[in-house]
């Protein structure tokens, strides 16, 4: 195999290339990772009698980075209580706006923000009438 000015070229763009998202992929992962295990909680929202739980999480403070990186403010997660497994999550970018819980026997609405179904194992009794 010869190797020309043109192959050379294109390798060392692609090398490049590599280099750039390997310290764009794993960096980031860390990142995360440090940021949701410094998170504080900030609420808990759970209906009397209830298996399941809102928890909201506000991330370090750290000037804006987090923002700036796409992170949002923190996140919020629907869990079952007595498991402590996750059933929904999603990143808030305003965690001030967070703070208006509807919760239904089958659902949980957070004003503005997100409306989840619980899934059928993990749905609170209805009561009879």
């Amino acid at each position: 195999m010869k190797f020309t000015r043109k192959r050379i070229f294109f390798g060392v763009l692609l090398g490049f290339f590599a280099a750039a998202l390997l310290l764009y992929c794993i960096p980031r992962a860390i990142y995360v990772t440090w940021l949701r295990a410094h998170s504080t909680v900030v609420m808990l929202q759970s209906p009397p009698g209830g298996r399941h739980a809102v928890a909201v999480y506000r991330y370090p403070k750290l000037d804006h980075v987090p923002e700036y990186l796409g992170f949002g403010q923190g996140y919020v997660q629907l869990y079952d209580k007595a498991t402590g497994r996750i059933l929904e999550e999603k990143v808030a970018d305003d965690l001030a706006a967070i703070r208006l819980f509807a919760w239904a026997p089958r659902s949980v609405t957070i004003s503005g923000f997100a409306e989840w179904d619980v899934p059928g194992w993990y749905q609170a009794p209805v009561a009879a009438k």
